[in-house]
């Protein structure tokens, strides 16, 4: 039985066709992620599918309740935050008895911990739910389509984001062939339309050294020749006239970095800290970082991921970089940008690169041709972010600081910035709750939990898996103290049995009672 069902949906935005849908059908128990750029519709679409919008053409038909887990907007005056906020709203939609579900941004303001929870939530569910997420994994962990919109299409694709991903590159390469094929086959028809249209006007021109006469009698012998070349000129402009046009493939050029504008640390240590911390938030670090090492720094909401930045940048007590450090910082308040200047300027004005390497990571970033020259002050939230991290990669920096950089991209810029970053050759220290991107750039991790931070010499997919070894080995772990604390348990017992002085006797009882507590303890824990 479906719980959705939509066919013919236009969406119009004032005389702009803001998005198309054939046909969807929703199964119970199916999950489906939508993706889109910013601004591409996908919150008016799922509005639009729940009823909360009227289509401006179409059928959308819905057997069953619908619940919502709607994009925050954190309120301030709440005592909430606005981990707390989302928590709650996700709690109130999975409490209603409703059929299908639908999620726009859910994993906003949630830390590592918060996302994890509610992947398992949606993967665990028997609802179907409709989820618009810039988060990979969680993507690629729960749906089992992907309805992608782009330039006002809906297109739906089965398998998880990664699978759609592939298959679109497989469709993109299809495309480019094509247009390859196309444009080789034009070229061929034109060329031989040239030399056609050349020999038909050699062969109306008579051979040298040929009197008047002669040419005069070989005349329409010619023309009954050239009638057939030109014939065959029209039949070769007749089959051009009907090649298929095939448009070329949007491509993002490729961000190579010159080593001559980046200046190397020719120490092999970028930075040490020797006993760096915050009280209430942390316990003093000590560690040091090799130089060209990309360090993804994690923890939950308030750990002090933020504050640990600011003091490497400040250059607090115990933080020794490297004499030839240069820092570039990106942080969330964006104060790197002058807000009368247009991007390309606010880029250019700081950098020793040219404007093709600048306009390259501009067009990576999704800002291409003329979008270059728009003011900052016009830009929306997620484009000042863009706009900030291609200031600080393209500064005269050999190091770069970025604190949550993908907050308010959508899933392509953040693809996009994960390949700029991959490709950067100076050290990055940067914080993020993105596991897709932890697990494809950081090298090394700082972890803030429980009021310690710890350095990790491992990939962000190595600490996973020893999380996952951690989890597995408690059980045995907790049988093994549960064995020994019973084993004490009989020891203090049987002494208890035989006549002893009396401060033995006390300090056994005391014993006594603390190896019951922890009994029931690990007990519980089972």
């Amino acid at each position: 039985m479906f719980l959705l069902e939509a066919a013919n949906v236009n969406k119009w935005l004032g005389e702009r066709l803001l998005f198309s849908l054939d046909e969807l059908k929703v199964q119970a128990g199916e999950k489906i992620g939508i993706v889109g750029l910013n601004g591409a519709g996908k919150t008016t679409l799922l509005r639009t599918l729940a009823g909360e919008e009227p289509a401006d053409e179409g059928r959308i038909v819905r057997h069953g309740s619908v619940a919502w887990i709607k994009q925050l907007v954190s309120d301030s005056e709440m005592p909430l935050s606005g981990g707390e906020q989302v928590r709650e709203q996700i709690k109130r939609a999975f409490s209603k008895q409703a059929s299908l579900l639908l999620a726009d941004e859910p994993t906003s303001h949630l830390d590592l911990a918060g996302v994890k929870w509610l992947e398992k939530e949606l993967r665990s569910t028997d609802r179907a739910v409709l989820l618009i997420s810039h988060d990979r994994a969680l993507l690629d962990a729960v749906c089992g389509k992907i309805l992608e919109i782009e330039q006002g299409v809906c297109t739906l694709y089965p398998g998880n984001y990664s699978f759609y991903r592939e298959e679109k590159e497989r469709r993109r390469a299809f495309a480019q062939a094509e247009y390859n094929q196309y444009v080789a086959e034009k070229k061929r028809l034109q060329a031989a339309i040239r030399e056609v249209k050349e020999r038909s006007r050699r062969m109306m021109k008579p051979p040298k050294g040929m009197s008047v006469s002669e040419a005069r009698m070989g005349k329409d012998y010619r023309g009954t020749k050239q009638g057939k070349v030109a014939g065959r000129a029209k039949a070769l402009e007749s089959r051009l006239a009907r090649l298929e046009e095939k448009e070329k493939p949007r491509e993002l050029p490729h961000v190579q970095f010159d080593a001559s504008h980046h200046h190397p640390i020719g120490s092999k240590v970028v930075l040490r800290l020797e006993q760096v911390g915050k009280p209430g938030l942390f316990a003093p670090l000590r560690c040091a970082i090799p130089t060209g090492a990309k360090v993804g720094v994690i923890g939950a909401n308030g750990a002090g991921k933020s504050t640990l930045l600011q003091l490497l940048v400040s250059r607090a007590p115990g933080v020794a970089w490297a004499s030839a450090a240069k820092i570039g910082f990106f942080q969330q308040q964006l104060n790197v940008l002058d807000e009368r200047k247009s991007i390309l300027e606010n880029v250019r004005i700081s950098s020793r690169y040219d404007e093709t390497m600048i306009r390259t990571v501009l067009a990576r970033l999704l800002f291409r041709r003329e979008e270059v020259h728009k003011p900052v002050s016009v830009l929306s939230g997620g484009e000042r972010v863009k706009a900030a991290l291609a200031k600080v990669f393209l500064s005269e920096s050999n190091v770069l600081v970025l604190d949550e950089p993908t907050n308010f991209l959508d899933l392509f810029a953040r693809e996009e910035l994960e390949r700029v970053l991959k490709s950067y050759p100076g050290t990055l220290l940067f914080a993020s709750h993105d596991r897709h991107l932890l697990r494809e750039v950081a090298d090394r991790l700082i972890i803030i939990e429980d009021q310690r931070a710890v350095y990790f010499q491992g990939t962000f997919a190595e600490y996973e898996r020893s999380l996952t070894r951690t989890v597995a080995s408690q059980p045995q772990q907790s049988a093994e103290s549960l064995l020994r604390v019973e084993t004490a348990l009989a020891e203090v017992l049987g002494r208890l049995g035989f006549p002893l002085p009396e401060a033995e006797r006390a300090e056994l009882e005391r014993r006594f009672q603390e190896l019951v507590r922890e009994r029931d303890r690990l007990k519980r824990g089972k």
